[in-house]
């Protein structure tokens, strides 16, 4: 049985933003859509594939994996976390 591995990368995703602003995708970053919380937990990708985020919901503590297009057309807004 031959199986690809998703390797873990908590870095920047591979695709800087179109206007040189740092990436606020990374990895403990937490969002919002004005319901729920969610943290970036970080970024799994396969060898010649597209990164794809690990999204936790912060009440449910339930991970996604979700392509970074539809991470950014989800609107979704940064949180800033108090030290």
């Amino acid at each position: 049985m031959i199986t690809r591995q998703l390797v873990k990368t908590p870095a920047l995703a591979e695709t800087p933003s179109a206007d040189g602003a740092p990436d606020p995708y990374v990895a403990d970053t937490y969002f919002t859509d004005g319901v729920h919380l969610y943290r970036l937990t970080g970024w799994l990708s396969r060898p010649g594939e597209q990164p794809l985020a690990e999204l936790e919901d912060c009440r449910a503590l339930h991970c996604t994996l979700v392509e970074r297009k539809d991470l950014l057309a989800a609107g979704l807004t940064a949180v800033a976390v108090s030290p």
